[in-house]
């Protein structure tokens, strides 16, 4: 070797000890690739900054290029799948977002009234028969409250003891029929919750009192703000009068100087009203706000909630506990639907004064309407309380705070709907009890008249039936079956004239007195209708069962369906043919017990149909006591036979 020459060693032998040589295999490119794909890109990236920044030991920054490159390498792949896992979370978080908004939504809908539920809102809004539409309502109410029953109730009161009785309820709920009976005292506690809807707040007489004190102390300052106010207008007034004055002034007596001085005084007088005036609002606006506060104060719950009934112990079941949601609010209402529900007369308008002749030539002004007819008299309001109630038993969830407020909103609409309604009907049957009374006195002449047609033909059937007898005369008892028969007639002659009187009664929607209740009850008894079945949860009478059940009677009475009573009562009390659910015994005592209403507008009517029951009763008594002295008579000839 030249001096100063270096020995090089061959690339093999200058690796670490730990790596082997490769022996290059002609025609393989097995490991060109394997490089390639693992090393290739990095080193081709290590030499091209080697060659750029021509580092001293080459070697060293080759592998520190490569270090720096795998470890770059790593925190990328480390941040790739930090980004994937994010946009993962977020892609998951996105989808759970969507399906509480989708429930929401769904939510929101099943709240929302269907087309059948638009409509029958409609329909509540005309009718002035709510209890009618009570099965649809009840439905509706527990759709889109999401529970699993709705029902209605209505509160009254028996022998001093508070009741409510349930009347409607939703598709598949057996709570119409129900009652729930109200505490008297400590010692007897209401059953369940829902007498808490008519007991007062604790809270009420103090938030009352405050809310009383709120208007006090606001209506001093906006009382005492109207007179300036006053003064200030008075003051605009004179103003601009003075403007005026100068402004009408012409020619030498014109004077600028003492016009602009008018209008100057008038900015200031508007000025000083547009001050007095916001004072005055400002207090009125607090008045008027202490006022709607004070109204706001309730007196009594806006609902009854119980988030799990088998944890309240205080729940009255009416049949297999389960887990669930109670929710109940009141619907109050006032209506004139009671037996003192018509009050003094309406009093007489001023009369208006005549219209002005037209001028000749003119055309003649359009007669006005005539207006509608109402009732002549006042209606007498009382108030009404009933009960709308949900469960969402069997469901384990509290019924949440937008379906509660549902529920109340429920209540208020159908309160409004009771409202409406019976305002309606009191119009109605107040206007029917006048037609009846300008009809009375056409009704007593034709009762008149058929009671002396009725007589006669008895005579005339009395006389022939003489004639048919013969020299033996008549058969023991047959002129007393003949008489009592013919009674009967002549009551039902009578009875006709009344079939439109009595036809009105059961359309009549204002309740009559408890007395007249009880003497139409004591005759429809000889008709088959039950008392128990005309009677309220309360076991007082019901007028509006009564009303139908005489309106199903009616046909039977007179007309094409007239039934042959005269037969059936004989049948009965002879036992040849029982009535079913006649108890003639117990209609004669339940006749002798109703003292009858001779001021009511119908007790003509009801008279006639009390006096026709009578005399089938007559009929049956006679028809029994000869049955029974017959069956007594064979019964002595039979032992005496023997």
């Amino acid at each position: 070797l030249a001096r100063g020459s270096v020995l090089r060693p061959q690339a093999h032998e200058r690796l670490p000890p730990v790596f082997e040589p490769i022996e290059k295999k002609t025609g393989s490119m097995a490991e060109t690739a394997y490089l390639q794909e693992n090393v290739g890109e990095a080193l081709k990236m290590a030499l091209a900054a080697m060659v750029v920044d021509q580092p001293d030991d080459a070697v060293e920054f080759i592998g520190t290029y490569l270090v720096n490159h795998a470890t770059k390498h790593e925190r990328e792949e480390a941040r790739a799948k930090k980004y994937a896992s994010l946009a993962e979370s977020i892609a998951v978080s996105d989808a759970a977002a969507a399906e509480v908004a989708a429930a929401a939504e769904a939510r929101r809908t099943a709240s929302d009234p269907t087309e059948a539920e638009a409509e029958l809102d409609k329909e509540l809004e005309e009718t002035d028969d709510v209890e009618s539409l009570y099965p649809q309502l009840m439905d509706a109410v527990r759709r889109q409250t999401g529970c699993t029953a709705a029902y209605v109730g209505v509160k009254g009161e028996k022998e001093g003891v508070p009741l409510i009785g349930f009347c409607g309820a939703s598709e598949g709920c057996d709570m119409a029929g129900n009652v729930l009976k109200g505490g008297i005292g400590e010692d007897e506690p209401a059953e369940g919750v829902t007498f808490d809807l008519f007991q007062q707040r604790e809270e009420y007489e103090e938030e009352l009192a405050a809310a009383t004190a709120a208007v006090e102390e606001a209506t001093g300052p906006a009382t005492e703000a109207e007179a300036p106010v006053a003064e200030a207008q008075a003051a605009v007034d004179g103003a601009q009068a003075a403007v005026d004055e100068k402004k009408a002034l012409e020619g030498d007596d014109a004077d600028p100087e003492g016009l602009a001085e008018a209008e100057k005084a008038l900015e200031g007088a508007q000025a000083t009203l547009a001050e007095a005036q916001k004072t005055l609002d400002e207090a009125q606006k607090t008045l008027t706000e202490a006022e709607a506060a004070k109204d706001a104060v309730l007196q009594y719950p806006s609902r009854a909630f119980v988030a799990n009934v088998v944890r309240e112990d205080r729940i009255k079941f009416f049949g297999i506990p389960r887990c669930g949601s109670y929710c109940a609010a009141a619907v109050k209402y006032d209506s004139a639907l009671h037996a003192e529900g018509i009050g003094e007369p309406v009093p007489e308008e001023p009369a208006e004064e005549a219209p002005e002749a037209p001028e000749e030539g003119a055309e003649p002004a359009e007669e006005p309407a005539p207006p509608a007819r109402a009732p002549k008299n006042q209606p007498v309001i009382v108030p009404v309380e009933r009960v709308l109630c949900v469960h969402a038993m069997g469901q384990a969830k509290d019924l949440a705070e937008d379906k509660q407020l549902l529920v109340e909103a429920w209540a208020k609409k159908l309160g409004e709907a009771h409202a409406r309604a019976d305002a309606k009907r009191w119009a109605a049957s107040a206007m029917l009890r006048e037609d009846a009374a300008e009809a009375a006195e056409a009704r007593r002449e034709a009762a008149s008249t058929a009671e002396a047609e009725a007589a006669t033909a008895a005579e005339a059937a009395a006389a022939e039936r003489t004639e048919g007898y013969g020299e033996d005369g008549a058969p023991d008892g047959a002129e007393d079956r003949a008489a009592a028969e013919a009674a009967v007639a002549s009551a039902e002659a009578v009875l006709a004239t009344y079939a439109d009187a009595l036809s009105e009664l059961a359309r009549d929607k204002i309740p009559p007195s408890e007395a007249a209740v009880a003497s139409l009850q004591a005759s429809l008894l000889v008709c088959g209708v039950s008392s128990e079945s005309c009677a309220s949860f309360t076991g007082a009478p019901d007028w509006a069962k009564a009303a139908a059940a005489l309106a199903e009677a009616l046909p039977t009475l007179s007309g094409e369906g007239k039934k042959d009573f005269v037969s059936l009562i004989a049948a009965d009390a002879d036992g040849s043919a029982p009535l079913e659910g006649v108890d003639v015994e117990a209609a004669k005592a339940a006749a002798e017990a109703a003292p009858g209403d001779d001021g009511f507008y119908a007790a003509d009517a009801l008279a006639k149909l009390s006096a026709w029951a009578a005399a089938l009763a007559a009929l049956w008594d006679l028809v029994k006591a000869q049955k029974q002295a017959a069956d007594e008579a064979e019964a002595a000839a039979e032992a005496e036979d023997d």
